[in-house]
């Protein structure tokens, strides 16, 4: 881990060390790069060793994704945020389109939404209605690992430390700057869910809770309904 990192790349992990083992790897190659891993406590032996294995910085607290995701910005030392779900797959270059797009004058940005492993239809399917959501000013969600200026996710408030829908305001407000960058590169998400949940069911129920966050039902309702099929 460098004195000077530019970029911090922070993960909340909950009960996801397998998926942490694979994605800690990618960023052995980087110098100007620090990660930091938040997990709650009751992953934290094997999260530790891994953090120790390859030069991450770690932290446990428990309570929601959110407040994870709020603790690892805090620790973080360089001018650029990162946040990535453990289990996502990252294609070449992925470092460094982030950086360049935050040195080019970027607030932020995100990755383009893509099923991990073989394509089917669904999938496209899927894949087609949140690039048109993300498009005609939608909200991407934390799996299309967002990136942000350190000083205006600061100004943003950060992520609310709540348990689903943590990043909306931060997106919002990103948003609004009119310097959100949608990055043409795709960040791989793990269809397992989708996969034993049903993709009809697990589409109707994204909506449902969306547009019941909207209409003020709080999060600790919805994050009840949402983590519950697990």
């Amino acid at each position: 881990m460098t004195a000077d990192p530019n970029v911090s790349v922070i993960v909340p992990c909950r009960n996801d060390t397998g998926a942490l083992a694979q994605l800690l790897p990618h960023f052995s190659a980087f110098e100007r790069l620090e990660v930091i891993v938040v997990s709650t406590q009751k992953s934290d032996a094997a999260v530790k060793d891994l953090c120790a294995t390859y030069g991450a910085r770690h932290s446990s607290i428990e309570g929601p994704r959110g407040l994870r995701l709020r603790t690892g910005a805090e620790m973080a030392r360089a001018p650029y945020l990162w946040f990535l779900h453990a289990d996502v797959s990252l294609p070449d270059g992925a470092v460094d389109a982030v950086i360049e797009s935050l040195e080019n004058g970027a607030a932020g940005g995100y990755f383009r939404f893509r099923f991990a492993g073989r394509q089917k239809l669904r999938k496209r399917i899927v894949e087609w209605s949140v690039a048109l959501r993300c498009r005609f000013g939608g909200v991407p969600y934390g799996d299309q690992a967002l990136f942000v200026q350190a000083d205006e996710y600061e100004r943003a408030g950060g992520h609310e430390p709540i348990p689903l829908f943590e990043e909306v305001k931060l997106v919002r407000w990103l948003q609004r700057t009119g310097r959100f960058d949608p990055l043409v590169l795709t960040v791989g998400v793990n269809p397992v869910r989708w996969d034993r949940e049903g993709y009809a069911v697990r589409i109707m129920q994204n909506r449902y809770l969306a547009f019941a966050y909207m209409f003020g039902v709080s999060t600790e309702k919805l994050a009840r309904l949402y983590f519950g099929r697990r």
